[in-house]
């Protein structure tokens, strides 16, 4: 062969591989992810597109409600993409790995890891034709005057069938329970329920989706009111048989069942999912702890944060007035950012972030979770009780929260209780690492097939 040919033939296989790579590492399209801060899981969802060889993008923000939120600009060139969102101080650096975008999103002068993948590769979410009926809900609750809105599952047949309530975590979750994009726990658990014969509702909590009301405003009180509202609901439904109606409720939701549970002896069961058995400020300061270390915090940086924390808890559970502990947690802040000589975010003053914390640390639902005591709602349960959780959760640790749940129960004289920890889990249940709430986005299971 001669080398003007062998040149030709090297040249043709080089353009054929380089552009089969090209076309592969497209980034055309919606990509799903999420980031994980200390407190919150927040998805996000990229919509690039091109013209002229030149590319465009929106981000949307579901849970924040912020929609088409415009990409300033995109540089993207051999698997290499950054980007930047000028209007909210946001860039995101990534490379291409195995069809996802890895990268590290920065916002406001923090870093969070991001993994972006262009379509949910669940295997667990059902995306057939269902062999179930479906429908969409609505339901009042009268006393909030909220008007709440979700799903109902019926299996095949003319009932009336057992059914199952879910209950969400924590946040403005909706009726999947969706952590980010491709993580729907609700979706799954109600699909696989309703293939076994039991009706599930699930809906968005109030002031999410197409449910009314105000979740910023809202506490734990607040959430058992619109769940009994459910419970009463489902208990109208013809197709429903009310002998047979339990409760299914993950992290925030599994308390939520027990204190529905220990105001009414109608339900017939209770599967709490990585629920709280232990005290509030304990598992406040205790899931700090777990989700610090797994960063890396030294010790000298947690005992700062441990003292500054003990302060915040003890003001929440003391103060009489709001505007008494609005002052006092000022103080404490701004103490705290002064000794620790903290960093802080870029684009705001330490006025501004002071304020930002203050409002964190005020907010009705966070001194709910401070000051709530699970026992003495667990041990009104008198229904039978299964409690799960993973070695791995770091949000609410199984070694100190599935013994107190159990102890709450017993102590009011149930007996029918039952609890599990299964190793290597996280706070969803997921097959994990570490636990670190930093891992949710990056698995790509939804619920391990264990559970």
């Amino acid at each position: 062969m001669g080398v003007g040919i062998m040149k030709k033939l090297l040249l043709f296989i080089f353009v054929a591989l380089f552009g089969r790579i090209s076309f592969a590492q497209s980034i055309i399209g919606d990509w799903y992810g999420i980031i994980n801060s200390e407190n919150s899981s927040i998805p996000l969802i990229f919509h690039f597109s091109q013209k002229n060889n030149i590319y465009s993008a929106t981000l949307d923000s579901p849970l924040q409600q912020s929609l088409g939120i415009d990409v300033t600009t995109i540089d993207y060139n051999a698997g290499k993409l950054h980007l930047v969102v000028a209007r909210h101080d946001l860039q995101y650096k990534a490379v291409w790995s195995g069809g996802k975008l890895v990268g590290n999103l920065t916002q406001m002068n923090t870093d969070y890891f991001l993994v972006l993948t262009k379509e949910s590769k669940q295997l667990q979410e059902p995306k057939s034709t269902f062999p179930y009926l479906t429908e969409e809900v609505r339901f009042q609750n009268s006393q909030a005057e909220v008007n709440l809105a979700g799903l109902l599952s019926l299996p095949e047949g003319s009932g009336p069938f057992p059914a199952v309530l879910l209950l969400g975590g924590s946040g403005p979750t909706d009726r999947d329970n969706t952590i980010n994009s491709n993580h729907k726990m609700f979706l799954v658990l109600a699909d696989y329920l309703t293939r076994k014969g039991i009706a599930v509702l699930r809906y968005d909590k109030r002031g999410v989706g197409a449910s009314t009301g105000d979740f910023n405003v809202a506490g734990l009180q607040n959430f058992a009111s619109d769940a009994k509202a459910a419970l009463h609901y489902l208990q109208t439904l013809q197709e429903i048989n009310t002998n047979q109606i339990g409760l299914i409720g993950h992290s925030e939701g599994g308390l939520l069942a027990a204190m529905l549970a220990a105001s009414s002896k109608e339900i017939d069961f209770i599967i709490a999912l990585a629920a709280p058995g232990i005290d509030g400020d304990t598992n406040f300061i205790l899931q700090r702890k777990l989700i610090s270390k797994s960063k890396g915090i030294s010790e000298k940086e947690w005992l700062a944060k441990l003292d500054f924390l003990e302060q915040v808890v003890g003001e929440v559970k003391s103060a009489e007035r709001p505007k008494e502990l609005e002052r006092s947690l000022k103080e404490i802040v701004v103490s705290y950012l002064e000794r620790t000589k903290r960093e802080i975010p870029y684009g705001m003053s330490t006025e501004d972030y002071t304020a930002m914390l203050v409002d964190r640390y005020t907010h009705p639902y966070v001194q709910d979770l401070i000051k709530i005591v699970p026992r003495q709602s667990f041990r009104q349960v008198t229904c039978p009780v299964l409690a799960l959780n993973g070695s791995n959760d770091l949000q609410v640790s199984a070694a100190q929260n599935l013994p107190a749940i159990e102890a709450a129960l017993k102590s009011g004289g149930n007996t029918q209780v039952s609890i599990k920890e299964f190793d290597g889990l996280n706070h969803l249940f997921q097959e994990s690492a570490t636990g670190a709430p930093s891992e949710y986005g990056a698995i790509e299971q939804t619920m391990a097939p264990i559970v």
